[in-house]
């Protein structure tokens, strides 16, 4: 078991992936949970309900897919703040993300230096983006229904 681990001292932190509220509560029954990472982006907010427990608890939550395997570029709601800010349509979903929670740590995957400088800059991105492009985006997706298991589908 990971917490005998942790206990030995082999381990610092556990932490959950595609965790439900209920595996989240669960475990925390069992030791502390550090992170937790889920589906969450602009168009899939399954981890609503987990980012939620998360920020209630102070733990990391950390979004997989962050970019929507590449699906944003189609949302005319990322071109104009994009437009605005110099930046591309990738930046400003990673910053809505950024500014989504306080718990939220973006860990999107890169394949060269130049996607890892443009992930970096989304935190200035985020520094920038005005409340109403950020509510903007955030209804891009209903996430009054959304369950873990079962992604947003979009219908734009």
């Amino acid at each position: 078991m990971l917490a005998e681990l942790r206990d030995q001292g082999l381990i610092r932190r556990i932490g959950l992936s595609g965790a439900s509220p209920e595996t989240l509560a669960r475990a925390q029954r069992i030791t502390p949970i550090a992170a937790v990472q889920n589906r969450f982006n602009l168009l899939d907010r399954s981890g609503v309900r987990v980012l939620a427990d998360c920020e209630a608890q102070g733990i990391t939550f950390v979004p997989y897919f962050p970019l929507a395997s590449g699906r944003l570029t189609r949302y005319e709601e990322l071109a104009a703040p994009a437009e605005r800010l110099g930046a591309a349509p990738a930046q400003v979903a990673l910053a809505w993300l950024l500014r989504r929670s306080p718990v939220m740590v973006v860990i999107p995957g890169t394949a060269n230096p130049g996607h890892l400088r443009a992930n970096i800059a989304a935190a200035e991105v985020a520094e920038n983006l005005t409340e109403a492009e950020v509510t903007r985006l955030t209804r891009l997706a209903d996430e009054s229904d959304v369950v873990l298991d079962r992604p947003y589908q979009s219908t734009l």
